[in-house]
């Protein structure tokens, strides 16, 4: 594996060490010393005889000094130690696991990923594959969908989300990391409405929306993706986190055998092929489709565990 060069210190680093969660504590600090050091200047520079001259000058030059190590120990540990880390537990990995595959970062969030930058400089499609993928589709982003879909007529986007009326998103929404059994489902609904509000505004704009298409899937499990044409950005769902707040790892678009990216791509499409479109059903074909299907899961099980072994192990 190639090392990886240092980087420059950037805007979206300095995002990152303004979302440091002690970063605020240290500005404070700072603020406190400055403050000391403007009590001494004006209170006591006059007074020589005062017992608290020279205190305030110390505390000051104590906080600001302790507050600008600590800050400039964040961002080396944040930028130096955990690129270090990365890069040496990639090469860690066999060749198999690494190199052949693609992988190059791993994060156990997504909160450091630039939706922004993934909108704006993703070159020729986008995949977005989640339970409700209110993050990379949340309202902030929508201008960025409608411009992409505005400007570029060969750039397409494709989204799947979960099907809210499947039996795959009544099983999500009662995990305890929701308020409420409907808070899964409303997130769903609520960004294929956002959506839905996007087709309708390129429509009136005379916008061809032959580029763009949202789908409803109900594979269980599966995994919350943002694909292009270079990385595959891809996150494992769990019982115990959100999708947005799920471990994630990013593989490259490196063409080879084993390229991960090139699986999960592949995973994508296959789902993607059995889905139903909202663009070209509305919501009660869907609802009915839906139904249909799960009825059928349920009456073509055989009426006892017995019956249902021997259909198993006998077709086996």
């Amino acid at each position: 594996m190639k090392k990886k060069k240092a980087n420059w210190f950037n805007w979206r680093d300095l995002k990152q060490v303004i979302q440091f969660k002690t970063f605020y504590l240290i500005v404070v600090l700072m603020l406190v010393g400055i403050v000391c050091l403007f009590v001494e200047a004006f209170a006591f520079s006059y007074d020589s005889t005062s017992s608290f001259r020279g205190i305030f000058s110390s505390l000051g030059i104590t906080f600001i000094t302790s507050s600008t190590i600590s800050l400039l120990v964040e961002i080396f540990i944040r930028l130096d130690i955990v690129d270090f880390m990365l890069e040496k537990i990639q090469t860690q990995l066999s060749s198999r696991n690494s190199a052949d595959t693609g992988v190059v970062e791993f994060s156990l969030d997504r909160t450091g990923i630039d939706f922004d930058t993934i909108w704006h400089e993703s070159k020729s499609f986008l995949k977005v594959m989640g339970i409700s993928a209110n993050d990379i589709l949340s309202s902030n982003h929508m201008h960025l969908l409608k411009r992409r879909i505005r400007n570029e007529p060969n750039f397409s986007i494709k989204i799947l989300l979960l099907n809210p009326w499947s039996i795959v998103a009544k099983r999500r929404s009662s995990i305890g990391v929701y308020g409420t059994e409907f808070d899964c489902v409303k997130r769903i609904y609520s960004v294929m409405e956002e959506l839905k509000d996007a087709k309708r505004y390129l429509e009136k704009t005379n916008v061809s929306i032959s580029n763009i298409d949202v789908r409803l899937y109900d594979d269980f499990p599966s995994v919350s993706m943002i694909i292009d044409t270079e990385n595959a950005i891809v996150a494992t769902l769990t019982t115990v986190a959100q999708g947005g707040s799920s471990p994630y790892f990013i593989a490259k678009n490196i063409k080879t055998e084993e390229c991960i990216y090139s699986l999960y791509s592949k995973h994508f499409d296959q789902i993607w092929e059995d889905a139903m479109s909202i663009f070209e059903l509305d919501y009660k074909s869907i609802y009915e489709k839906t139904m249909d299907v799960e009825k059928d899961r349920a009456t073509s099980l055989p009426s006892d565990l017995k019956a249902w072994l021997h259909s198993v192990f006998d077709h086996s």
